[in-house]
């Protein structure tokens, strides 16, 4: 399943990638430290690398040569997410799974909820990984199409270990626990079944429940959008619009699971019955 990962991303959505200095800081509408931006361009800064995406069709990193491939991800990831906002369209924070009856289900949470773990988890019970981190999603008259974005997948030396793959192929990856690696992806759009949040909880044993509307969608808008910048007044309508219309086609199921202990196969297990139970 995993690989080695890949050289340095050229393009984003058709967007070349330009390596060079981007602009300083400016009297942005958001100003978290790491992101400073309006609705239309945004500056990402991490330790000596900086990224900026403008007006959905420019994308600038600038980093020490020698950091290029390791601050990729300000590319694949960021700049992906930040594009399509740009462009208008909204995503999930998610991995998205299929299992073996063709049900595609979103796995969202916070960071380190284990997500990928458990998307893995359901792989080696015969269902298919199809893409992580990013999802887009649009609501119609007959429900809600998923829309995968392939990217490289990011994976604790425990979860390689997991799947039998030599962590050393990996990329390590600046400030988090975790290597890069390439990873198949069907980016074919497909009908979404469920959202599946995983979270932490003082239960025992993990729970599961369907979370009615008006719980899963401020829960959802906080998921998809850490950095608040759909609340920036151009996106703030359009992006609650959008969640309150998947969330009147697709269930949003809770599983939460123990704060210690090894409890990944009890969580994909609730999520094989509540898929089940739909």
């Amino acid at each position: 399943m995993l690989g080695v990962p890949p050289g340095p991303t050229t393009t984003v959505l058709d967007c070349p990638v330009v390596e060079g200095p981007t602009p300083p800081p400016w009297a942005a509408a958001v100003d978290t430290g790491y992101f400073v931006a309006d609705h239309d361009r945004a500056l990402v800064r991490q330790d000596d690398a900086s990224l900026y995406v403008a007006h959905g069709t420019e994308v600038v990193i600038d980093v020490p040569p020698e950091q290029r491939l390791a601050y990729d991800f300000l590319v694949y990831s960021i700049a992906l997410r930040l594009l399509l906002l740009q462009r208008g369209r909204f995503t999930l924070h998610a991995t998205l799974v299929e299992s073996p009856e063709g049900r595609s289900v979103a796995i969202t949470g916070p960071g380190t909820v284990g997500k990928t773990t458990t998307a893995v988890a359901l792989a080696q019970r015969g269902w298919s990984f199809v893409c992580d981190d990013i999802v887009g999603a649009t609501a119609g008259p007959d429900g809600v199409t998923a829309h995968p974005f392939p990217r490289p997948l990011h994976a604790s030396d425990e979860l390689a270990g997991r799947l039998g793959v030599d962590s050393a192929i990996g990329r390590e990856l600046p400030g988090a626990a975790k290597r890069v690696y390439s990873v198949a992806s069907d980016t074919t759009p497909r009908p979404l079944a469920a959202i599946v949040r995983v979270d932490l909880g003082d239960h025992e044993h993990v729970a599961a429940r369907r979370q009615p509307l008006l719980e899963a969608l401020p829960m959802l808008a906080v998921l998809s959008d850490s950095a608040e910048l759909c609340q920036l007044p151009p996106y703030r309508a359009p992006f609650l619009s959008w969640l309150s219309e998947l969330l009147t086609h697709v269930p949003v199921i809770e599983v939460v699971r123990p704060q210690h202990g090894a409890s990944v196969d009890a969580v994909a297990d609730a999520v094989e019955a509540a898929i089940r139970d739909l």
